[in-house]
């Protein structure tokens, strides 16, 4: 798990540096930036329900670490998300070629914990 927290940051930091949120909307696809909201989302859900025991999560695991340092970036979730609110930005092409995947990826980023809540299966 902590390996994939690991390249989950190392994408992030990847992503971070080419700036697609200073992109104009149209060459922006807002159900993959709303997936990276929704994983920021998932980054606090476990952090705050991580046991210090925890065998993978516990306090001084690598991946509670990792989830520390991934809980830098929440702030970038919480502005894809407002800049998706803003109508005008749902207005654009880019937003309707892929409305349906958008506006569902749109809801799940606004009530993170009817996704991140669900009992595995």
């Amino acid at each position: 798990m902590a390996r994939g927290f690991g390249a989950g940051e190392a994408r992030y930091a990847r992503w971070s540096r080419s700036a697609p949120v200073r992109q104009p909307v149209e060459h922006r696809l807002a159900f993959r930036e709303l997936g990276l909201a929704i994983g920021l989302e998932g980054v606090e859900w476990m952090g705050e329900r991580a046991q210090p025991d925890d065998i993978v999560l516990g306090e001084g695991s690598e991946a509670r670490a990792l989830l520390r340092q991934l809980s830098d970036y929440l702030p970038v979730g919480e502005r894809i998300v407002s800049f998706r609110l803003e109508e005008g930005n749902r207005l654009s092409q880019s937003w309707a070629q892929h409305e349906d995947i958008n506006a569902v990826m749109l809801a799940t980023a606004l009530v993170p914990e009817g996704f991140l809540g669900l009992p595995s299966v």
